[in-house]
């Protein structure tokens, strides 16, 4: 829920129709499906992955877009879901595409899923502060991140902190 709420929220500031805003918040409910092919001793552990099991995590991806893409009317899900660990400079996973190649909305959802992950650190791991989070995104901006998306995110992240 939270991941499609802060879709919906971010691609509102960023002007996107409504149409769009509802069809990326959908997203956002279903965007780590491939994660239910992980097994509960790699997601709830708190130690270092293994090789192997970093291997099983990163297959989550193409586990998602398979499962998407079996369900009519879900291809445009199935491809961003696909992408959404591709890194700007190409160092992602699983297809090592870089740049504009990597859907738009395929960018954005690393960037939230990247701040959902550090803010609510699941599995017992740390959570990180508004401005801890900032700062790592602005460090991996241009190499993991979308630049542009990048620099959108933290405005927005910064105009939400002002307006509480």
């Amino acid at each position: 829920m939270r991941m499609s709420r802060l879709f919906g929220q971010f691609s509102s500031y960023l002007g996107l129709e409504t149409e769009r805003v509802k069809f990326l918040q959908g997203l956002g409910y279903v965007h780590d499906i491939g994660m239910a092919s992980i097994s509960d001793e790699v997601l709830n552990k708190r130690d270092l992955l293994s090789y192997n099991e970093r291997q099983e995590v990163k297959r989550h991806p193409e586990t998602g877009y398979r499962i998407l893409k079996s369900v009519p009317d879900m291809e445009e899900e199935a491809q961003i879901v696909l992408y959404h660990h591709e890194n700007w400079d190409g160092s992602g996973y699983p297809y090592g595409l870089s740049g504009d190649s990597i859907p738009v909305e395929s960018r954005m959802l690393l960037i939230l899923d990247t701040y959902d992950r550090m803010k609510y650190a699941p599995f017992g791991r740390y959570r990180h502060s508004e401005k801890e989070i900032i700062k790592e995104l602005k460090r991996w901006s241009g190499r993991q991140f979308d630049p542009l998306l990048t620099k959108k995110f933290i405005e927005w992240m910064e105009g939400r902190k002002k307006q509480r």
